[in-house]
């Protein structure tokens, strides 16, 4: 049945792969709140809370560039494109989700 589905069956731990995972979205996960994080110790950062969600997009998009270069290690592709199609998509998932949280809150008030 796997030969039909065009299934490639693999050795690798599924355990493994799963602790793989949870441990990238933890460290990359929390690298665009690392900025609020910072914010509570500098003081220019938190009385402009426009530079810390400005210094949290560049980080997010830093994070989004490694993290799709990095991928490269299992895909083989150019790491430069790797990398900017991985912040292509989290850019775009990003807008779309900071447009609907900007419509639900025009909505709720």
């Amino acid at each position: 049945m796997a030969e039909e589905l065009g299934i490639i069956e693999t050795d690798e731990s599924p355990i493994k792969n799963g602790v793989a995972t949870f441990l990238s979205f933890a460290v990359f996960g929390f690298v665009p709140l690392i900025t609020y994080v910072i914010a509570q110790l500098v003081p220019y950062l938190s009385t402009n809370p426009n530079m810390s969600f400005l210094l949290a997009c560049i980080l997010t998009g830093l994070t989004l560039f490694v993290l799709g270069s990095l991928k490269v290690k299992v895909t083989g592709k150019n790491f430069v494109r790797s990398g900017l199609e991985m912040l292509s998509l989290g850019g775009i998932a990003a807008a779309a989700a900071y447009g609907i949280g900007f419509g639900l809150r025009a909505l709720i008030n």
